[in-house]
């Protein structure tokens, strides 16, 4: 083969290298400051070429943030336990899309907001992921003075953080365990407000049998682990009014699915006496959170409303369905006095139920459940929470307009969820298998 055909042969590789690497890029905006309470939209660009395999955005919000959809470009989306998932199968074939949905704070969140996740595609069989942000959303109090300082204010004046919680008292907090990333074990995170304590204290976790605990992040302590507790301890406390340390539980034995049930206290010395507060559940994602939303924690906890708050997700929007429609109607499920089960009855198949609440302390949900009428709610444990669903449908169909009906007349947004021979599974995997039904 002479000079010029190898050129050619060349240049056809060159040309199909580039179609291959093509570029791909995805960019976020959202608002430069919103007001508590206020409804926000936040957009995702992404400019995709020809790539048209699966794709799927990732985020995650504090369990006070509510996300609904408005654009999703054919995407299948979930907004469960502060977890944001728009997932393509097929992306859409144009060289662009634009991913739009409703963002809501809380009417106490103050401070900054940080915004971000990742876009993950495949191309040439690999799986790429591209960062979407960081962005900061400034958030204002409705009254328009935010008592909290931001993540900025707080490193160019470490004073100000500390006169962001001056006056706040001794208290601390779990974050339910969330799988680690390895997957091999579960990460626990700590919050403590030390009030005026500055020497001699301690985190005491009590660690069930069958796993083992390896600090994360002690916050210059001593960490030891024996006889399944765990301990950081402190001789002098850190200089900062609250602060957050972290640990793993790892199953000694095999592969463990059960999240670790864990309770603790912190302790402490005053007035030459060993003091110590039981360590309290927070339903929070504290691991995600700037300095100045961990002080909002500790600030709703000492005003006396509860650091503990339900976590409670929107509605799903479904995509249209692609089987012809049946002469079915609607399961209209009448609405009466709520009444909580222990577990749903044994039911082989497929199934669908209206998740209304997910929580770590079970004794909230009663109190909040009380004043509603919602018939019978059913409670299970999983990943570490107490979760609430009502209803029991064939069609899923069905549970969505029992949900809407559910919103309409009490005001609680569930969402739509599905099991199947009586273990949860994930609508997308609700869906393939009433297609092979």
């Amino acid at each position: 083969m002479n000079i010029r055909g190898h050129l050619f042969i060349l240049l056809i590789l060159g040309y199909s290298f580039t179609c291959i690497a093509q570029d791909v890029s995805a960019r976020l905006t959202v608002p430069a400051e919103a007001t508590a309470g206020e409804t926000v939209e936040v957009s995702i660009e992404i400019s995709k070429g020809t790539l048209t395999n699966f794709g799927r955005i990732q985020q995650t919000f504090p369990g006070t943030v509510q996300i609904e959809p408005k654009e999703m470009a054919g995407a299948d989306f979930s907004y469960t336990e502060g977890k944001l998932n728009i997932i393509w199968l097929n992306l859409p074939a144009a060289s662009s899309i634009r991913i739009r949905y409703n963002l809501t704070t809380s009417s106490e969140q103050q401070g900054e907001l940080t915004v971000n996740g990742k876009f993950s595609y495949i191309m040439s069989n690999d799986r790429k992921e591209i960062n979407l942000g960081p962005k900061t959303i400034l958030i204002r109090s409705a009254s328009g003075t935010n008592r909290t300082t931001t993540v900025d204010q707080a490193r160019t004046d470490p004073a100000s953080a500390i006169q962001a919680i001056e006056g706040m008292g001794i208290a601390a907090f779990r974050e339910a365990p969330y799988l680690s990333s390895a997957s091999d074990g579960w990460e626990v995170n700590i919050l403590v407000s030390r009030g005026d304590v500055e020497k001699l204290a301690r985190v005491e976790e009590t660690i069930p049998a069958g796993y083992a605990a390896e600090q994360i992040d002690g916050k210059n302590s001593i960490f030891t682990f024996k006889g399944g507790v765990a301990k950081f301890l402190w001789m002098k406390m850190p200089t900062d009014p609250y602060f957050m340390v972290s640990y793993k539980v790892i199953p000694t034995s095999g592969t463990s699915v059960q999240v670790p049930d864990i309770k603790g206290v912190f302790a402490y010395m005053k007035n030459d006496e060993v003091k110590s507060i039981s360590i309290i559940n927070s339903d929070d994602p504290l691991h995600t959170m700037h300095s100045s939303q961990l002080a909002a924690v500790l600030t709703r906890h000492f005003e006396g409303t509860g650091a503990e708050r339900p976590v409670i997700a929107s509605i799903p929007a479904e995509r249209p369905e692609t089987q012809a429609p049946t002469a079915t109607q609607p399961v209209s499920v009448p609405l009466s006095k709520t009444v909580i089960r222990p577990s749903y009855p044994d039911q082989d198949g497929l199934v669908f139920r209206v998740q209304l609440l997910a929580t770590s302390n079970p004794s909230q949900a009663r109190s909040y459940f009380a004043d509603f009428n919602l018939g019978e709610v059913y409670t299970e444990q999983h990943q570490g929470l107490y979760k609430y669903t009502t209803g029991n449908f064939k069609r899923m169909e069905d549970a969505s307009a029992h949900g809407q009906k559910i919103a309409s007349e009490t005001g609680i947004k569930g969402f739509v969820t599905a099991f199947y021979n009586n273990q949860r599974i994930t609508l997308d995997e609700a869906r393939r298998i009433r297609d092979r039904q």
